[in-house]
């Protein structure tokens, strides 16, 4: 079968039959997939994912159409059990439907190149102690050091969802995060929409230039809260990562 059989826009061309599976983001190939699914076949593949605890695609980044692709449809079918911690001693637990669920949301960007990841920073944050999962995907993983074709501008989500084990959990109560992969100057869109559904936006960066800084002027008087996160590394320079 060709592309237009497959109904794979222009912007795909990069998956040709010479390629090897080790040149392509792992985050590109599901963006090609999920943009050219229909709803039915995006719910199962997010289903899949999630049964495997990795972030899901929640903004699909724009390529050939104007706007973003918003995914919830495709999560309506998920149903999450959690014991909050008002419900400790009695060893009672809630299950609700994943986007039904009430709960403050956390976002993650980046402002310019760091010499860091904040996708490997997440998962060092959300996973349990002793237990490290890759919810997001991140450089040291398999094909994550390839450079994105695509994929700049997906937002990713993941929730925590505490068990009721009081100081060994994170938050008491389910907390939804999510992670926007690429520069914010690139992709302004993504980032107003997190400011816009966000509790608190971390922007992680190392230095604000002037375009930027009037950038940020801009998201004066909104009720999201922001934090500045910036890591400033003695010695010889990191790799520059873009997640």
């Amino acid at each position: 079968m060709d592309k237009e059989e497959l109904d794979i826009p222009e912007d795909f061309s990069f998956l040709s039959d010479t390629d090897t599976s080790d040149s392509l983001h792992p985050l590109d190939v599901l963006c090609a997939i999920l943009l050219s699914s229909d709803s039915f076949l995006q719910q199962e593949i997010l289903s899949k994912m999630s049964m495997c605890q990795f972030a899901l695609p929640l903004l699909l980044p724009a390529l050939d159409t104007p706007k973003c692709t918003l995914l919830l449809w495709a999560m309506r079918d998920m149903v999450r059990k959690w014991r909050p911690h008002s419900l400790a001693e009695s060893r009672g637990f809630r299950e609700e439907s994943l986007v039904l669920t009430s709960m403050p949301t956390i976002s993650f960007v980046r402002m310019g190149s760091c010499s860091f990841s904040k996708s490997h920073l997440l998962n060092e944050v959300l996973s349990p102690s002793q237990q490290h999962h890759n919810f997001f995907v991140h450089w040291d993983m398999e094909s994550g050091n390839v450079p994105r074709a695509i994929a700049d501008g997906l937002v990713e989500i993941s929730w925590y969802f505490p068990g009721g084990m009081g100081n060994s959990d994170l938050f008491p109560e389910p907390v939804a995060v999510t992670n926007l992969l690429g520069d914010i100057e690139s992709h302004w869109v993504q980032f107003s929409f997190l400011t816009e559904i966000s509790s608190a936006v971390f922007i992680v960066t190392e230095s604000i230039s002037e375009i930027e800084y009037a950038l940020l002027s801009s998201l004066q008087g909104s009720a999201t809260k922001y934090c500045f996160t910036s890591i400033i590394r003695l010695g010889k320079p990191r790799k520059r990562w873009n997640s």
